[in-house]
């Protein structure tokens, strides 16, 4: 029988403090401006992608889910109507705004700080945000504590390179593009922040995605300068592997393969 909400979850106050307000300040407002181009983004609702985050977190009808950093509810969605119950949580207002109406429950809530009672999950997700959290650690800690003893964590990310020039590249990159960007993690210390959060990590699995430049740049507003800067630091990847990104041309789009990872835990019984 499909799990209620009353059941699983224990509603507290969503409303985040003055300093956690101040320190997240900058990644409210980028994605404030990002909401409405995210939601539409044909990357993020590529049905290919969303079916394999699915078929690996395998979700069941008498499972409660949580969507953590869900944006636009993209996964959310996907999982309500897979699970018994799906939850999303963002703090940035306006993503949540988007999500509304589309499948699901919405809470405007600080990740770090999640307002649901200790087990409250059976499948914890969080697809393509880490690289946005300031304190990855606290937030994986904070996924393990709402999932239920074997309750399972699954995490999607872009990958940084391993080799230190190239990641460095890769994040100037990412910074050119999107103020709200923290750092992105490599393959291994994924892995390693979900076993430093207490959990068994079961599975991993590598992903590529093709990037559009001009799609996937816009969505963000950066100002021009940096988006042409992003440009140019692409364009050198033409000749030579500065980023870890195969980089090519088609017609007169630029395009690029990035490096990404599944990866699933569980919460130890």
């Amino acid at each position: 029988m499909p799990v209620r909400p009353k059941d699983a979850v224990e509603w507290r106050s969503a409303w985040v403090g003055p300093d956690v307000a101040r320190n997240r300040e900058s990644i409210m407002k980028g994605f404030a401006r990002q909401a409405r181009a995210f939601a539409r983004s044909p990357l993020q609702r590529d049905p290919e992608r969303l079916g394999r985050l699915l078929a690996f977190a395998a979700p069941r009808p008498d499972e409660a889910a949580l969507d953590v950093a869900c944006g636009p509810g993209i996964v959310t969605a996907a999982l309500a109507r897979r699970a018994g119950l799906a939850v999303g949580v963002d703090l940035a207002r306006e993503m949540i705004d988007e999500a509304r109406g589309a499948g699901g429950l919405y809470l405007r809530a600080d990740v770090e700080r999640l307002p649901f009672k200790d087990g409250s999950f059976d499948l914890v997700i969080c697809r393509n945000a880490c690289h946005h959290f300031a304190d990855p650690p606290v937030v994986a800690r904070e996924m393990r504590r709402v999932a239920r003893l074997g309750g399972r964590v699954v995490i999607e990310d872009m990958a940084a390179p391993e080799d230190p020039a190239r990641r460095e590249y890769h994040e100037t990159i990412e910074r050119l593009r999107d103020t709200a960007h923290a750092r992105t993690l490599t393959r291994p210390e994924i892995r390693a922040l979900l076993e430093a959060a207490g959990l068994r990590v079961e599975r991993e699995e590598p992903i590529a995605f093709v990037v559009d430049f001009e799609e996937w740049a816009d969505r963000a507003f950066p100002p021009p300068a940096d988006k042409e800067k992003a440009r140019a630091m692409l364009l050198a990847c033409l000749e030579e592997d500065r980023a870890g990104l195969r980089v090519w041309r088609e017609g007169e789009r630029l395009k690029f393969e990035r490096q990404s990872v599944l990866c699933r835990a569980t919460r130890p019984v």
